[in-house]
């Protein structure tokens, strides 16, 4: 006689065959496709543990529109180091959110924000250089990060850098807005131009009341 124990749904109770718990990370196959609307954290962890990847992006959404939990951080985390930056966008919301209590994902949302694809662009770098900035606005990797795209002539790029170099507030951000701004203004359209005049001004005078 068979001592193998049953397999159960970790959402449900009902018994899984082990294909299906492998595939769904612990889930029955009707639980997996029906995802609840409040994701919690054992719903990311199973989602990520299976072989199955093609609910993933709904439960991250999910997720990512709710306050984040702490104990959320390791499988957002995990999820950053994925190659599908949908999923890495949805990470890099929920550690936003998180600020200053998502230190540790630090080492992660660098190399996903550096991370290209076949074109070499950098999907996911707007949303966490976000989420870098939301954690810690001072760390000194920031703006190596930003200077290494700023040849990329594209648009969401560079407002996604003049955001986060206009929140960080020091001498060496608004120096490197200045730079952006200087280096694509011929090429900007008149409202690209008024943002960015925009950011440098309100950089400018943000120091000047420093002083």
């Amino acid at each position: 006689m068979s001592t193998d124990r049953q397999l159960t749904c970790y959402r449900c109770g009902e018994i899984v065959p082990p294909a299906v718990h492998r595939d769904t990370g612990g889930s029955c196959r009707q639980c997996q496709k029906t995802v609840p609307k409040r994701v919690e954290v054992a719903d990311l962890v199973a989602c990520m543990s299976g072989n199955d990847k093609r609910y993933r992006g709904v439960y991250f959404d999910n997720y990512c529109k709710r306050k984040p939990s702490l104990d959320a951080l390791p499988v957002l985390r995990q999820c950053l180091l994925q190659d599908d930056h949908y999923l890495v966008k949805c990470a890099a919301v929920s550690l936003w959110k998180m600020k200053e209590n998502a230190k540790q994902a630090i080492p992660e949302l660098l190399i996903a924000a550096a991370h290209v694809d076949q074109d070499g662009m950098p999907q996911a770098y707007c949303h966490c250089l976000a989420a870098l900035v939301s954690i810690d606005e001072t760390h000194p990797e920031i703006i190596p990060l930003i200077r290494r795209f700023m040849h990329l002539d594209n648009w969401s790029l560079i407002l996604g850098s003049l955001e986060a170099l206009a929140t960080m507030g020091t001498e060496e951000s608004l120096q490197t807005i200045q730079e952006i701004r200087d280096r694509w203004y011929p090429e900007f359209n008149q409202t690209q131009k008024r943002i960015a005049d925009k950011f440098l001004a309100e950089s400018h005078a943000a120091k000047r009341d420093e002083q």
